[in-house]
């Protein structure tokens, strides 16, 4: 799945899921229509147990709209909830011991999209159930423990995920201004247990807040960024970029990824914090690890073999991820864990303005 438009000269107004499948080796044709009846972006799938699929998307007026493929049509749905300012950017997935529980999770409408703050939180992450494939809902706008304003000012878009295994459920938050944590279900959503993955020294923190930099830990202070002078810094977070990846193996075991980012607050009066783009590596972190353990395992790839990383600075992203980032990954019947991330390389970061090179 992934979010279509062809009607370029209205704002896309027939924007909507894109839906196609790989079997045998081919793809079927490409799609012409958004699978829903209403304008929508962000539509994220799951198989469910009986091999139906179940698509998920936000719609312009702050919803959440399912599509169910059951029988060789797709069935159109909403999922209710109570909240006023509406929910957006929703990410599904499927378990259960007949694979027919849709776990399915999003945030509130923030108020930079038109939406307010809600239960003290500007962006609050909440959960949804259906354990009869999406035709009822039994639990909705769930506010997960420990995941609420005691920690976090504000959450932004797509800095979450859920996965599910049987009855195992896991979602990761990976804010930037924050604990990164991870709720653990072992009964199939019915209650949750949290652990901090990475802790943030202040909670919660509000943007443009002095903060003590005697608080920091060794990892924020000696192992971050440096000044022109190879000083290190001393007062920027070693913390998430914001894009993270969670599975749950066979075993039930809850594995996590995502790509580490410093971030600085210094300037108080002017609303906005600083990144560091030319930063790589991706973390990971599983349950034998403990809480406030995560270890970095992937990073750059000198592809040319000269010794030295060799891409310049106009070459960065602006997303506010890092060079290895946008991390996904899976398991195998086996039980092996598969991640893929993207990076940039230096084989041809500077194809654009060196065509050839």
């Amino acid at each position: 799945t992934w979010t279509m438009g062809n009607s370029t000269g209205d704002g896309y107004s027939d924007r909507g899921t894109g839906y196609n499948t790989y079997t045998d080796g081919v793809w079927g044709d490409a799609p012409t229509a958004r699978l829903e009846s209403e304008r929508v972006g962000w539509g994220s799938v799951a198989t469910l147990g009986d091999g139906s699929q179940f698509v998920v998307a936000h719609t312009s007026n702050n919803e959440f709209i399912t599509n169910r493929n059951a029988s060789g049509s797709w069935v159109e749905d909403k999922i209710p909830t109570d909240i006023p300012v509406g929910v957006l950017w929703p990410r599904v997935a499927a378990g259960g011991a007949d694979g027919m529980t849709v776990h399915v999770i999003g945030i509130s409408t923030p108020s930079g999209l038109g939406g307010a703050v809600w239960e003290d939180l500007d962006g609050h992450l909440v959960y949804f159930r259906s354990l009869d494939g999406g035709a009822t809902w039994d639990q909705q706008d769930v506010k997960l423990p420990g995941m609420d304003s005691e920690k976090y000012t504000f959450t932004t878009a797509d800095s979450y995920a859920v996965e599910a295994n049987g009855e195992t459920v896991a979602i990761g938050l990976f804010p930037s201004w924050g604990d990164i944590q991870v709720a653990k279900s072992t009964d199939n959503g019915g209650s949750w247990t949290t652990s901090i993955i990475k802790d943030f020294p202040f909670d919660p923190y509000t943007i443009d807040s002095p903060y003590d930099t005697t608080l920091l830990s060794p990892q924020d202070v000696a192992d971050g960024p440096a000044d022109a002078n190879g000083v290190p810094v001393g007062n920027a977070f070693q913390t998430s970029d914001g894009a993270g990846d969670i599975v749950v193996d066979n075993d039930g075991g809850v594995h996590v990824f995502y790509g580490e980012m410093y971030y600085l607050d210094e300037d108080f009066t002017d609303g906005n914090w600083n990144f560091y783009p030319g930063w790589s590596g991706l973390r990971y972190w599983n349950e034998s690890h403990g809480e406030d353990s995560t270890r970095t395992i992937a990073g750059l790839l000198d592809e040319d073999g000269d010794g030295v990383y060799g891409v310049g600075a106009d070459e960065y992203g602006s997303y506010g991820s890092n060079l290895t980032s946008m991390v996904t990954a899976g398991v195998d019947t086996d039980n092996n864990i598969y991640l893929m991330y993207a990076g940039v390389s230096e084989l041809f970061a500077n194809e654009s303005a060196n065509p050839g090179t």
